[in-house]
């Protein structure tokens, strides 16, 4: 049972059912799947878990069970991503809460040297970046043209021009 549970099948991806079911958002497959044996970081191609699939895919249930069952919150795939970053990626502020609350770190950085705030600032949720400095991210080592305090201040004063514009135009 074990060996299929944990199966990689030969696709692109390799993606196990744990990955798909955590993907899609399946709890009751999930909680099934790990009852049964499959392990939780099984890492696929690029070295994704089931974490991190939940965790972009915004499934704070998943994600929670999952960490129950040990799963690892700092798995970093190939490009250094972390569960914490892929859910900042897509906006999801409870998972990204959980996730913190469950001692994910705030101040790692992907292989490109963003930031969960580098990522949160570029995509404009103020919310997440809120919540990472109250969670003790220390911003002033990023201080530079591209750190995430620039890049938002970057945003902003895009934000503020081109509707200063368009309002002219009408």
């Amino acid at each position: 049972m074990s060996l299929l549970l944990n199966f990689l099948p030969l696709s692109r991806g390799r993606h196990t059912a744990l990955h798909i079911s955590s993907r899609k958002g399946h709890a009751v497959v999930v909680k099934l799947l790990i009852e049964n044996g499959a392990q939780v970081d099984i890492a696929d191609k690029t070295a994704e878990t089931a974490l991190h699939f939940a965790s972009y895919s915004g499934h704070e249930e998943i994600a929670k069970l999952l960490l129950e069952n040990e799963a690892d919150i700092e798995a970093a795939t190939d490009e250094g991503w972390s569960p914490l970053q892929f859910a900042i990626e897509n906006g999801h502020f409870y998972t990204t809460k959980l996730l913190l609350e469950e001692g994910a770190q705030v101040n790692t950085a992907t292989i490109n040297g963003w930031t969960p705030l580098h990522r949160a600032s570029a995509r404009g949720y103020m919310r997440i970046a809120r919540l990472l400095l109250g969670q003790g991210h220390k911003p002033m080592p990023y201080l530079q043209t591209d750190g995430p305090l620039c890049i938002a201040l970057q945003d902003l004063a895009i934000l503020r021009w081109s509707s200063c514009c368009w309002e002219k135009e009408l």
